[in-house]
C-alpha cells in the first residue's frame, strides 16, 4: 500500500446535490492540528447567512488529541462522530459535499498528507486548511478546491461563504479536481 497513491477502485462518484451541505474530514486531528480559527471563520461565516446554520454540517469522524465538543453555539451545525471502520469511511466521504482538510500552521506546506491523495481521486470539492504555499496549493491551484491558512480566521469564512454560494446555485459538484489532478495520484 502506498499512502500517497489513490486507489483506482477510490475513485469517487459523481457528486450529487444534498439537501444539506456537508463538509467532511476524517482522520487524526493532532493539537497541530487546530480547528478553532475553523469553528471562528464558521462563526463569521454564519453572521452572514445565518439560515446557513439549519442546511450546513461540518462532520468530524476519527480519533481526535482531547475529547471532542463543538462548542455551544456550534452545535448542530459542527459535529462529531464516533471512530468509523475504515474500510467503510469511504462511503461515508462520498455521502458528503466536500472534504476538509486541517494541516498545522506552518509557512511552508512540507508534508503531502495521505488522505490528499484519497481526496482528490474522491471528485469533491476540497477545502484545505493548508499553507498557501506547499504541496496541497500545487495541487489546487489547477482547481478543484479552495486553500486557506489554517489560521487565517477572515479567509475561512469567505472560503465558506464561496463553498456555500456553489452549493445553493448548485454547481459545487462542477468544481471537483481535473482529471489530470487526479491522474498524478492515481496507480498509472
Amino acid at each position: 500500500y502506498a499512502p500517497h497513491i489513490g486507489k483506482r477502485w477510490n475513485y469517487g462518484n459523481p457528486p450529487k446535490q444534498n439537501q444539506i451541505l456537508s463538509i467532511r474530514p476524517p482522520g487524526f486531528l493532532m493539537k497541530e492540528r487546530k480547528v478553532e480559527p475553523l469553528y471562528d471563520g464558521l462563526r463569521k461565516f454564519l453572521m452572514l447567512y445565518p439560515g446557513a446554520k439549519s442546511n450546513l454540517r461540518i462532520e468530524f469522524v476519527g480519533r481526535f488529541h482531547d475529547e471532542p465538543e463543538p462548542p455551544n453555539d456550534l452545535r448542530g451545525v459542527v459535529r462529531f462522530h464516533e471512530f468509523i471502520n475504515p474500510d467503510k469511511i469511504w462511503n461515508w466521504l462520498q455521502d458528503g459535499d466536500v472534504f476538509l482538510l486541517v494541516e498545522a500552521n506552518l509557512k511552508k506546506g512540507i508534508f503531502f498528507p495521505s488522505k490528499l491523495a484519497d481526496y482528490l481521486t474522491g471528485r469533491r470539492y476540497i477545502l484545505a486548511l493548508s499553507p498557501k504555499e506547499g504541496i496541497a496549493a500545487d495541487f489546487l491551484a489547477q482547481g478543484g478546491g479552495i486553500v486557506v491558512a489554517p489560521e487565517d480566521v477572515d479567509g475561512i469564512a469567505h472560503a465558506l461563504s464561496e463553498v456555500y454560494q456553489a452549493w445553493k446555485k448548485g454547481v459545487l459538484g462542477n468544481q471537483v479536481p481535473p482529471e489530470e489532478v487526479r491522474n498524478v495520484v492515481s496507480a498509472d
